[in-house]
């Protein structure tokens, strides 16, 4: 079984908690742009971007999102009635294009009658499906390169026809979901992969049962998928409570009107979300792991996966419904969102996706066909000259001209003084310099160098350690920085210079003195390089980090230290050299 996940994109507004403004964010496109990344780095297929009067234009929301993003798919609304078909295959095929053939396109019939009238579309639900199947079947065509005339009920074009083809060929693939006899028609007759809201098992088994027989009727094959809502927490309890949580602000009223609301769609998957639980808190755990607390309040997708990683992944693989087409390599994958009830469209596929040529970008297109062809013989010859031309000599005589002017001024210097041009009381001779190289031949040089390279070390370790501690408790907390950064800036500003003094008085001149004054220029540039390294870290990371459910020690590691780390580690280097 193979399975590919489809993440959710939240223009309408994001939240902690559903039927309650308390713990809600608004939506701007810095947010949209986090989440559509942080999917694409994760490995998701893609992501929904829903569509209605309470959402952003799903199109445009994701011709924004593809410069930002390199492999993430975007399934994108369609609208019949409220757009032409023949405008609409324009626009995908241009989606897809610009995209680099990452465009999908989710058909939307509608399910608000009132909503479906403010948008200036007034048909019945039967007339609603009537006009889908006939901008279904212009809007596929003109896609596939045709010219099309077609004379239906409710549209009617002539000779409408694309100049520009879309990247995936014949065209981009067709989601469509949707309960109703009408819909299930239209399944079978025009689309690719047949979405279903998450039921139990039973009666998602029986709704793809009844599209493959008609899909089959006409000679096709319908693949499906599933949108779910997935709670998942490190243990199970804890993936309930947070179940529990997002409902925790609903009363009774709340939930009354809501209910009222969803009543006038005229949407059978509406009806059967309402159906699961009734309008009532009581027993919203509607199959094993399914939790129909979402639709209490909120139309749409109603359901939502509940527990641990392994269980949801588990309960998916073994519940064939929900996962109809078996293949190999089992994998899903999960993520909480800031709710902690993502939207998830999850599908399985029988075939491997096709795959268009892509043009790299960064490469100029080749009229060649690609082929690489040598270099004119003459080309060839002159550059084996060249190379020849930089012979060894001259490579080592250019290695060694930085060398030339300071060797000839120690000439200069050691015969001027031998032949008593100068004095050597004014300026010794250079060449009793030379013998500490005899000393490093002899070994003598090497037992200074480690005695005081293990004084380096010990300030050092002594001064970072103290510097990092500091630097962590200011950068961390408020009270932290209010407490200690005042008085531990006051120190910095003394010059070690005036405090030499002081330090022979308290420690003599014996290695305790030389430690203390190595120590002390090693802890500032650590504190001060950790502070603020942790203070540089993006404020908007943070607060993603904790809507995903971080906090603690889990936090600190996973998001402040990688964040700071560079920081600290150029406070590490500066002393270091210092020492050195």
């Amino acid at each position: 079984m193979s399975l590919e996940i489809f993440w959710f994109l939240p223009t309408h507004g994001d939240g902690h908690y559903l039927g309650t403004t308390q713990g809600a964010r608004a939506v701007d496109h810095g947010y949209l742009q986090q989440i559509a990344q942080a999917a694409d780095r994760l490995g998701f297929g893609g992501v929904l971007i829903p569509t209605g009067r309470s959402c952003e234009d799903s199109w445009l929301v994701a011709a924004s999102l593809i410069p930002v993003t390199q492999r993430l798919k975007f399934l994108v609304a369609l609208r019949p009635g409220i757009i032409s078909p023949t405008v609409a295959a324009r626009q995908a095929a241009t989606l897809d294009r610009l995209s680099n053939g990452r465009a999908l396109f989710n058909l939307v019939t509608g399910g608000d009658p009132d909503e479906l009238a403010g948008d200036g579309l007034h048909l019945s639900h039967a007339e609603r499906y009537e006009a889908s199947v006939e901008f279904t079947r212009i809007w596929r065509r003109v896609l596939e390169g045709e010219t099309v005339d077609y004379a239906g009920k409710h549209i009617q074009v002539k000779g409408a026809k694309l100049l520009y083809p879309p990247l995936q060929q014949p065209r981009p693939p067709l989601y469509f979901g949707g309960s109703s006899e009408a819909a299930q028609d239209l399944a079978a007759e025009q689309v690719e992969l047949y979405l279903t809201w998450g039921e139990p098992p039973a009666a998602v088994a029986e709704k793809i049962a009844q599209v493959r027989e008609k899909a089959a009727r006409q000679g096709r094959q319908v693949r499906f998928g599933i949108r779910l809502h997935v709670i998942v927490r490190e243990t199970s309890e804890e993936a309930w409570q947070a179940a529990d949580r997002l409902i925790a602000h609903l009363d009774d009223d709340t939930i009354a009107r809501a209910q009222a609301s969803l009543a006038r769609f005229d949407s059978v998957g509406q009806q059967r979300m309402a159906a699961l639980h009734g309008g009532s808190r009581d027993n919203l755990e509607v199959s094993p792991n399914l939790w129909a607390g979402v639709g209490l309040v909120r139309g749409g997708a109603g359901t939502a996966l509940v527990g641990d990683g392994p269980t949801v992944a588990a309960r998916v693989r073994s519940t064939p419904s929900w996962a109809s087409i078996p293949s190999s390599s089992p994998a899903i994958r999960t993520w909480k969102s800031p709710t902690g009830s993502p939207n998830c469209c999850s599908r399985t596929s029988t075939c491997s996706a096709r795959r268009s040529p892509r043009t790299r970008l960064c490469q100029p297109v080749r009229r060649d066909g690609g082929q690489r062809h040598p270099a004119p013989a003459g080309r060839a010859e002159l550059r084996a000259v060249g190379a020849n031309d930089m012979s060894i000599s001259k490579r080592l005589a250019e290695r060694l001209a930085p060398w030339a002017l300071p060797l000839v001024l120690l000439a200069v210097w050691q015969a001027a003084v031998e032949f008593g041009w100068l004095s050597s009381r004014i300026l010794p001779r250079p060449a009793p310099y030379s013998r500490p190289a005899g000393r490093c031949c002899s070994g003598e040089i090497w037992q200074h160098l480690a005695i005081s390279g293990w004084r380096a070390a010990i300030g050092f370790l002594i001064g970072g350690a103290i510097g990092l501690v500091l630097g962590f408790v200011t950068g961390l907390s408020k009270w932290g920085e209010r407490f200690l950064d005042s008085s531990v800036q006051m120190i910095r500003n003394v010059p070690h210079l005036a405090l030499i003094p002081l330090v022979i008085l308290w420690f003599g001149i014996d290695e305790s003195a030389k430690i203390f004054l190595v120590a002390l220029g090693t802890l500032f540039p650590i504190y001060l390089n950790t502070y603020h390294g942790i203070r540089g870290i993006d404020p908007g990371l943070l607060e993603m980090a904790r809507s995903y459910g971080l906090s603690g020690f889990a936090l600190f590691r996973q998001v402040i230290l990688p964040g700071a780390l560079p920081s600290i580690l150029v406070g590490c280097a500066s002393p270091s050299a210092s020492c050195g």
